[in-house]
Parts: structure tokens; sequence; C-alpha cells
């Protein structure tokens, strides 16, 4: 989905210095502004007001929020971005000091609908970067941009359940999780398929906690989805119930705590 973004800077204050002798901090580098899929697939747009203490050796040392967009997930994402961006210290007489300064990002979409074979070069992109990168810090990134990716699916998948989607998420998972999902392929939309495949991958990742939780929530949304099928369509009837069985193991496996009530 293309994205449409300003970035705007002014001072806010100093610390203990004069403000008419301060030169703001400026920009000096920044990586490209990262709209959130999540809140691109829920189409949300708005502006986010940050303030940024910028240390004297140019580094971001704290970021605030000052007014939300209204939006969580445009909310986290500026925050998130404001520590990647790399200034010129602000100075008095000259001399580089600690100061703070304001940064609005406004989050601005153009009308693209999902693309399933950008999303696909996106996954594999980031797979490929999360295995390949030296430093925990750039593994991390690119494991949480591969997360908003599996994000998006869920809530595309929400408003378009159709069963080819499935053809995609095949493509980025490992043969195991394949092989876990066989049943599933040609019957419901397999979202859950992509966060097991990264606790598969992944499984030291600090979303960890997260992925688990999208994972239990993603298979309990199919057994009900079976459910539906079943009174529909009795004559599905046998092969449904061996699909809601390996749901079950499934679900137990990943959560013992649950409890299944069989009428």
């Amino acid at each position: 989905m293309r994205v449409i973004y300003l970035l705007a800077i002014g001072a806010l204050f100093l610390m203990c210095c004069s403000a008419n002798r301060l030169q703001v901090p400026r920009v000096k580098s920044r990586i490209e502004l990262e709209y959130p899929l999540e809140a691109q697939v829920k189409h949300l747009e708005g502006e986010v007001l940050l303030a940024a203490f910028v240390t004297r050796d140019g580094k971001v040392d704290a970021v605030e929020l000052l007014e939300s967009s209204g939006h969580a997930e445009l909310d986290s994402g500026a925050l998130n971005y404001a520590r990647t961006i790399e200034f010129e210290p602000g100075r008095v007489d000259d001399r580089p000091v600690d100061a703070w300064s304001r940064l609005l990002l406004r989050y601005r979409l153009t009308e693209v609908p999902f693309e399933t074979q950008k999303w696909l070069q996106d996954v594999r992109h980031y797979q490929k970067e999360a295995a390949n990168t030296l430093t925990a810090e750039e593994r991390s990134k690119n494991l949480r941009k591969l997360y908003n990716n599996y994000r998006g699916l869920v809530l595309y998948i929400q408003h378009h359940p159709d069963v080819s989607i499935n053809t995609a998420i095949r493509k980025v998972i490992t043969p195991e999780i394949d092989r876990r999902y066989q049943l599933f392929w040609l019957e419901i939309p397999a979202a859950f398929a992509v966060f097991d495949d990264f606790l598969l991958r992944y499984p030291d990742s600090d979303l960890r906690s997260k992925v688990e939780q999208d994972l239990l929530s993603e298979l309990l949304d199919a057994k009900h989805r079976l459910a539906r099928s079943a009174s529909s369509s009795p004559r599905k009837t046998e092969r449904l119930a061996e699909m809601g069985i390996a749901l079950e193991t499934r679900l137990r496996e990943q959560s013992p705590q649950i409890e299944f009530l069989h009428r």
C-alpha cells in the first residue's frame, strides 16, 4: 500500500540554557517512515506530535507522546520511528548541548488494495534479513516488520475470507508447518499457519508472547469457522471433525489449560 508522509521538526526548549541562543537540533539522517501494516489495512490516518530529547552527540535519548493520532497503531509506530533518527545536536554559542525537539509525523494513505505479491515479497525479504543479520537489534527490527505483515494478513482475511490466500501462505512457511496443516489448505483461510511458523523459526524472539497469543486466537477462530461450516454442510461432517481434532490437539500443545466442551 502506497504511503505519503511528511516530517516537521521544531525546537521545544533547552535544559538550563537561554532559548534565544539555541540552535535547534536538526535531522542528520533518517530511515524511511514505516506505515504500520495494521494501520494500512484498517485505513487509519492521523498526525502524531512527539517530543524527542536529543543528546549532544546527536542521539535520541527519550521520546514522549505530546498529541496522539487517536490510533494506538500509529502512535506506537511513530514512537519507534523517532528513536531511529540521527540528529545534528542543538547548539548554544556553537557548543553542542542536550536539547528537546518536536516531531510532527503525518500518516496519509492512498487507496491501494492488499497486494498478495507485494505481501509475499515483503515477507520473504524480512525472513531472509532476519536469517542473515549480524546484530540482535537488526534481527529484532526485521522480525517486528515480519510480524506486522502477518498481522496485516489476519486483518485482510477478516474482510476477505477467501481460501485462495492459502496459496501465498504456503509459499512462506516451512515444510513442517505445511504438513501440519495439510487438512486445511482447501477448506479455510489458515492465517494461524504463519504464526506457528514464526514460533518454529524464531523461538527466542522477544515477540514470542504476542505471537503465541495470535496463534491461539487464530486457532480458536478457525475452530469456530469449522463449526459454522459443519452446520451448513452435513456432507463434510467427517472431514471437518478430523480438522477440528487437529486444531484441538495443536491448541492443547500450545496452551494445555484450554478445556473443550463437546456436546
